[in-house]
């Protein structure tokens, strides 16, 4: 009996004491703060009034000892400043996740570069896949490998500046380049950075090479880190006007350049390699890039340089070279069918071809054919033949 006495005698006093503290703390609020905060701390108060009076365990620490903990804090966000805002509120762990979340995520989205007035800063633009080169070591060497002899550079055209990175060390050597870019918020800090620069805003995919070549008088000279959705676009774009480009040095996903390279024997030969066979002289991979010499970083992206050397006269005319993309188109994609079936199924083809069926129902050898195991210099033969044959079924119904 005297120990129970004992017992609820110390229970009591550790409940008065209690309490005692949450008045002491709501006095404190009511002379240095607003009203707000005392009503918050009355809500602790009352909560602590009605909890066990022998320190229950819940966690790691009593139910007395947080609720004294939480009145604390509640009274220090209150003094730091008068009214309260949001950066005073106390967050749960969930809200501080998604709070930093957000902060990376804006850090992310926006692209800064150094430039001649400064540190330049853009929203970043998803749909045009844009990842900056920063890093001068690599930008250095890609200036080295556009070897241009025009008077000051002027036949020096770059496709997607950016914020300049890359521009800044090409404008010290070729004075007269000419810029492309489709971001006007790009365009408006290089006219701004780069007064001197000549650059239009517009996509790559529809600029003019034939009537620069023309202003010009001389074959181009093209250097582009190419925008990673856009890559096969970009090169059939270049591939096109190779008879007014004399060179192009392009930053690509790695599995792109090896889509350019491969042999007739190698698993990824296929249209495009074929047509850079056909139109290029010379193709070689420059170097790799590591993806932390990118803003952002590439994910799970492999880079290289490769640099093309086209052909200044075609082995076809401008026609028969159109009907061998449309065959290439066609064939390769299913690999896996003869050139008999897979040619009449091609909309395109049936559009610019009269007698596509009698020519593909003829007893050609190549058309027993599947695509992977013929060579460009087939392709090319394949070309005359079936033009040849559209051509010669048109005069005869005329």
């Amino acid at each position: 009996a005297p120990k129970m006495l004992l017992t609820a005698r110390v229970a009591r006093s550790v409940v008065s004491l209690g309490i005692i503290m949450d008045l002491l703390s709501m006095v404190g609020c009511f002379y240095l703060h607003s009203p707000q905060t005392l009503l918050g701390i009355c809500s602790v108060t009352s909560r602590s009034c009605v909890q066990p009076p022998f320190g229950l365990k819940t966690g790691k620490m009593t139910t007395q000892k947080a609720n004294m903990r939480r009145a604390r804090s509640t009274l220090y966000l209150s003094t730091q400043s008068d009214p309260p805002n949001e950066q005073q509120v106390e967050l749960n762990r969930k809200e501080r996740r998604r709070l930093n979340r957000k902060n990376r995520n804006n850090q992310r989205n926006r692209l800064t570069a150094d430039t001649p007035i400064g540190l330049t800063s853009i929203a970043r633009k998803k749909s045009l896949s844009q990842n900056f080169l920063v890093d001068d070591a690599i930008i250095m060497s890609l200036v080295n490998c556009v070897d241009d002899q025009s008077q000051m550079g002027c036949c020096v055209v770059e496709l997607g500046p950016g914020l300049g990175s890359l521009t800044k060390h090409l404008l010290e050597r070729f004075p007269r380049m000419k810029a492309v870019e489709l971001d006007g918020q790009a365009v408006k800090s290089l006219q701004v950075s780069y007064p001197n620069l000549d650059i239009t805003e517009q996509s790559l995919l529809d600029f003019d090479f034939k009537k620069h070549y023309d202003e010009k008088g001389e074959r181009l000279t093209v250097i582009s880190n190419v925008p990673f959705g856009i890559s096969s676009s970009t090169l059939y774009k270049l591939l096109e006007n190779s008879a007014y480009i004399r060179r192009s040095v392009l930053v690509l996903q790695q599995e792109v350049i090896d889509r350019i390279m491969s042999g007739q024997t190698q698993r990824k030969y296929g249209s495009l390699s074929i047509e850079h066979v056909i139109r290029a002289e010379n193709i070689r991979q420059e170097m790799t890039i590591p993806p932390m010499a990118f803003e952002p970083p590439p994910r799970q992206t492999r880079i290289g340089v490769v640099s093309i050397d086209y052909q200044e006269e075609l082995p076809l005319e401008e026609s028969e070279m159109r009907i061998l993309r449309l065959c290439l188109q066609a064939s390769f994609e299913k690999k896996g069918v003869t050139l008999r079936e897979s040619l009449p199924r091609s909309k395109e083809l049936r559009k610019e071809l009269q007698g596509l069926a009698e020519i593909c129902l003829s007893d050609a050898n190549w058309l027993d054919k599947k695509p992977a195991t013929l060579s460009p210099g087939k392709w090319l033969h394949i070309a005359r033949s079936i033009y040849s044959r559209s051509m010669s079924s048109l005069s005869e119904t005329v």
